[in-house]
């Protein structure tokens, strides 16, 4: 427990044996089935060859008809002899039909041979896909917080493996009176201690406000949103919240000044909004030089371009607000890239 995990990380595996006989056997079958394919095309090839030849005879038989016939009007030759001739074309002319309907046969042999395979196709997918769970891996980047199943145990669909909690972000409950309420509104910043770091202080967001109170108490759930940067904050600690003070660190900037944490500048105000988290250049001075040092802070509300920082960035500190090039910690800048100090 306690061990960190990132998104499709593999946290355990399930004996697959079976799962493995049920694939091959699928596939054996699939291979099977496209062999079949194969033979029924293999008779199409050789039905149409038969349509061809049945063809030319026909019509070598119906050119004899027609010159015996020519001929028997002429009295060159016997009327049974120009029967003859006629009797080979008509039965040329039936072969013929006979190989063609063949063809056709052949056809639907193969259309009915092709969904099979079509049909096996999807059971070899849905057995890789049986076995692919045999591989369990984490949906969410975050950390073990319990195993609840032991090596050779038995598991059945269904059952807890482990329990993993994404501790990028804290979440805090707390219950107020309903005469707070009006002062309340979603989005604003919350300033927050925790008894287990006394000396530090948190600004969170105020994300919900349950539309029901506790019938009991008659006071109303709200929760609150805290960034967990360095990971240091667990679950069941108490957290003090305080709703009036929080304002007071407000700064605000550009949107463009703020590097989201995927990397960019943040000119999409929707993916801001969706992220506690940011980066900003700030402008320093070392040895006579201006450089530029990365320094992350936490957001609040956006509006027409712009951006509340929550904590991260002082009233007064410079920074960048646009560049014409990709920027780096500490690199060496000209003020002519930075822009005014915060307000």
């Amino acid at each position: 427990m306690g061990d960190k995990v990132g998104i499709k990380y593999i946290v355990g595996l399930i004996d697959d044996t079976l799962l493995k006989t049920s694939l091959n056997q699928a596939e054996a079958e699939l291979a099977a089935l496209n062999s079949e394919v194969a033979r029924a095309n293999v008779q199409v090839s050789n039905a149409r060859t038969e349509v061809e030849r049945a063809r030319l005879e026909l019509q070598q038989a119906t050119s004899d008809a027609q010159r015996q016939e020519k001929l028997l009007k002429e009295g060159a030759i016997a009327k049974q002899v120009a029967e003859q001739t006629r009797t080979a074309a008509q039965t040329a002319a039936q072969a013929l039909r006979a190989a063609e309907k063949r063809v056709q046969t052949e056809k639907q042999a193969v259309a009915a041979a092709r969904g099979r395979v079509i049909a096996q196709q999807a059971a070899v997918a849905q057995a890789k896909e049986r076995k692919s769970y045999a591989k369990l891996t984490s949906p969410i980047t975050g950390v073990v917080l319990e195993k609840i199943i032991e090596p050779g145990n038995l598991v059945q669909p269904g059952n807890e493996i482990l329990k993993i909690g994404d501790f990028s972000q804290v979440k805090i409950e707390v219950q107020i009176s309903e005469l707070e309420l009006g002062k309340l509104k979603i989005g604003q910043s919350v300033e927050v201690r925790l008894d287990a770091f006394p000396n530090r202080q948190y600004i969170g967001i105020l994300k919900r406000i349950s539309p029901a109170a506790n019938t009991t108490a008659r006071l109303i759930p709200v929760e609150v949103v805290i960034p967990n940067i360095e990971s240091t904050i667990g679950s069941g600690l108490l957290a003090r919240v305080n709703f009036q003070n929080a304002n007071r660190h407000r700064v605000v900037v550009p949107a463009r000044a703020i590097q989201t944490e995927a990397g960019g500048r943040g000119r999409d105000e929707e993916k801001l909004t969706s992220s506690l988290q940011g980066t900003v250049f700030i402008l320093v001075k070392e040895k006579e030089k201006d450089k530029v040092k990365v320094r992350r802070v936490t957001l609040g509300q956006k509006a027409d371009g712009k951006v509340e920082v929550i904590s991260g960035l002082e009233p007064g500190e410079s920074y960048v607000m646009r560049s014409s090039k990709p920027l780096k910690d500490g690199e060496n800048v000209r003020l002519s890239i930075l822009s005014e100090k915060t307000r």
